[in-house]
């Protein structure tokens, strides 16, 4: 098989100029290195440069392997070619070739053309440029079946092809025999094997036993080097360096390698990691990459924001940070950035925007560390922030608190990044007005399936509520994975809390709360259980509003309105027993429309039927039908949340009373301003 194909190589036309022509372009040098004396079992490494002329012809032989001195390269060569492709024409392409059945059959495809009488498999599809420069590359490990190529374009300085495969043994004598088509050859022929296609990083265990690659070194975690290698077996050896210090050797590579790698005795700072491939004791490549040993980590503890009036808030805090170390000539700065406002309010239908844009950047802490540790060191801050120059339309603040850590020593940082953001209400005009919510907050779980606190938070502070009354609220639930979402809305708007909850529920508990800017005076939780009924209950509290007691009720009524009746009476009892003025704020799970009784009409009165005038025609709330729907949140069109004053309250106007467009719940809030009658 081996004569018929090299006689049907030499009898084509189109292989007799291409070799002949090579032939007589290789300078004698170079003719001589290439048919070198045989070899059996060695490995090679032939590198040839090479330049198209002007006139492209169908194949450029590139290097090969002969069993013949001189001869064509049946063993394996690297061949440049166009290639039939049926009907569909043909197209450029680098080719695997052998004629000794080295390529593995589920690659090899029978050649044509230039290629007739071989097997083949196609490298890169890509197509020669004339008067470029390249260099070609082709090294074989006849024992392992180890191949590695190159092919790159020396005048644009890029590859176009480099890979390993592992191929079938030879046990036979070869010879190399470098071959070229174009106006200019040089080529080398070295007795060593050199690894293109190796891949090497450094990595660090993440969970679950996976390691991810790094250029920053944790020192506490262990770290490996990973090496991939395209080859069953690597000829030679790998030693790995940094600096000058030799870290360790291994041979046999095959596959996927995973060595540790100590680093016990480095300082932190920035290294260059070398991985060298050693052949007979010479380094035949060298791979390197940079890494920073060290990490510094910064957070942010104990924020706590103070509105102190209309134009000021006062923040205080720590930045704790922590090492690897030792680490030296650390800087930290902590910047408090109050950013762009732009606040929406829906009311009857109506959207209002208000924007309010701030370029307000306060450097609130600068220091240098000389050396920083393992030790946790803590750094606290305080500040006051004015913005008298802002009309704030419903006094909401945004705080962003941006940390910058730099090292000296080139160690990157870790979690600096994080920016924490806070919302803070600001206190209320001392004109007597007093602004509450009541929302149905669905476990956190907007319609987009997706628990956010923080959503919600935004809320509430956009809407500008001093007190806000919550259904459906879980406490460290497993669906909340565990949280209490209580204590984490009141820490997020810096307001009091109470909870009445109702039912115990997946290792937590369910119910219905109270968030209040002013002082929670005294609080419990009223059973208004219904045979049969889910249990549920009202929380009652009274907050201290600048020196005036207001009693406030936050309730859910069941779903059968059977038990919502009776729930009602007892809470008219309740209500017709309050001493003071009071507020009810809830889910009733029933809707009003024109013509009915309004509920609770014996005890208080609805806010929103206070607001307007339903009998006045141009009523925006009559013009519009809506009647303040609240649920559900993508197409309201049942009023079924509710805020209830007793009939010492009053709301401030026809436009005091809205809903906000969100969808951070099934619900939507209900916000009505209200004062002290006179």
């Amino acid at each position: 098989m081996k004569r018929n194909v090299r006689k049907h190589a030499l009898a084509s036309p189109l292989f007799l100029g291409v070799w002949v022509l090579a032939l007589l372009l290789v300078p004698t040098a170079a003719r001589t290195s290439a048919a070198d004396a045989a070899r059996s079992g060695e490995p090679v490494a032939i590198r040839v440069q090479f330049e198209p002329g002007p006139e492209l012809q169908e194949a450029y032989w590139l290097a090969g392997l002969a069993s013949t001195p001189g001869d064509f390269p049946d063993v394996l060569g690297l061949v440049w070619a166009r290639v039939p492709l049926s009907w569909f024409g043909s197209t450029w392409g680098l080719h695997l070739v052998s004629a000794q059945g080295l390529l593995p059959n589920n690659l090899a495809a029978d050649g044509s053309g230039p290629l007739s009488g071989l097997k083949f498999y196609t490298l890169a599809s890509v197509n020669p440029a004339s008067g470029h420069r390249y260099e070609a590359v082709l090294s074989y490990d006849p024992l392992s079946g180890a191949v590695a190529l190159r092919v790159g374009d020396v005048t644009e300085g890029r590859t176009l092809v480099e890979r390993g495969l592992t191929l079938a043994p030879y046990s036979g004598v070869y010879y190399s025999t470098p071959a070229e088509t174009g106006s200019h050859m040089v080529v080398d022929v070295h007795s060593r094997f050199e690894p293109y296609g190796l891949n090497w990083r450094l990595v660090q265990p993440e969970r679950d036993g996976v390691h991810i690659s790094v250029d920053v070194v944790d020192r506490r975690r262990p770290v490996h080097v990973r090496l991939l290698s395209p080859w069953n077996e690597l000829p030679g050896g790998v030693r790995l360096q940094i600096g000058a210090s030799e870290i360790g050797r291994i041979e046999g590579i095959g596959n996927e390698t995973l060595f540790p790698l100590v680093l016990d005795g480095l300082p932190a700072g920035h290294y260059d990691a070398r991985l060298d491939y050693l052949y007979r004791d010479e380094v035949v490549a060298s791979f390197v990459r940079p890494f920073h040993l060290g990490v510094v980590e910064a957070r942010l503890e104990g924020i706590e924001i103070h509105v102190v009036g209309p134009d000021e808030i006062q923040i205080r805090g720590d930045v704790v940070l922590t090492a690897d170390g030792p680490v030296r000539d650390v800087t930290v700065a902590l910047d408090a950035v109050l950013s762009r406002v732009e606040l929406e309010a829906r009311d009857y239908g109506t959207t209002f925007v208000f924007t309010s844009e701030l370029e307000s950047r306060r450097r609130v802490l600068e220091r240098s560390i000389p050396t920083l540790d393992e030790t946790e060191v803590r750094l606290p801050f305080a500040a006051t922030l004015s913005v008298s120059d802002v009309q704030w339309p419903y006094r909401i603040w945004e705080l962003a608190l941006v940390p910058e850590v730099s090292t000296a020593a080139g160690v990157r940082t870790g979690t600096y990044e994080d920016v924490i953001r806070v919302y803070a209400v600001a206190p209320p005009e001392p004109d007597g007005t007093l602004r509450v919510m009541t929302y149905n907050i669905h476990h956190g779980e907007g319609m987009d399936g997706r628990i956010d606190l923080q959503r919600l938070a935004d809320v509430m502070a956009y809407s500008g509520a001093d007190i806000i009354g919550l259904q459906e609220v879980d406490v460290r639930t497993r669906r909340s994975m565990g949280v209490d979402q209580l204590a984490a809305l009141a820490e997020l708007l810096h307001m009091e809390s109470a909870f009445g909850w109702n039912l115990l529920y997946q290792g937590g508990y369910y119910g219905n709360a109270l968030l209040s800017r002013y002082p929670i005076l005294s609080s419990n939780n009223i059973n208004l259980y219904w045979a049969g009924g889910e249990p549920r209950g009202m929380l009652r509290a009274v907050v201290d509003v600048d020196g005036s007691p207001l009693t406030v009720y936050v309730t859910h009524l069941g779903l059968d309105a059977r038990e919502r009746d009776g729930q009602r009476r007892q809470i008219v009892d309740r209500l017709r027993g309050t001493d003071g003025p009071f507020v009810l704020l809830g889910d009733m799970n029933e809707s009003w429309s024109p013509g009915q009784e309004p509920l609770f009409a014996d005890a208080a009165v609805d806010a929103w039927l206070q607001a307007v005038d339903m009998s006045e025609p141009s009523s925006p709330l009559r013009l519009l039908g809506t009647l303040g729907s609240t649920f559900s949140s993508t197409n309201p069109n049942r009023r079924i949340d509710y805020i209830f004053l007793s009939h010492d309250l009053a709301v401030t106007g026809e436009s005091a009373v809205f809903t906000i467009q969100t969808q951070a719940s099934d619900h939507l809030p209900v916000v009505a301003e209200i004062e002290w009658k006179n």
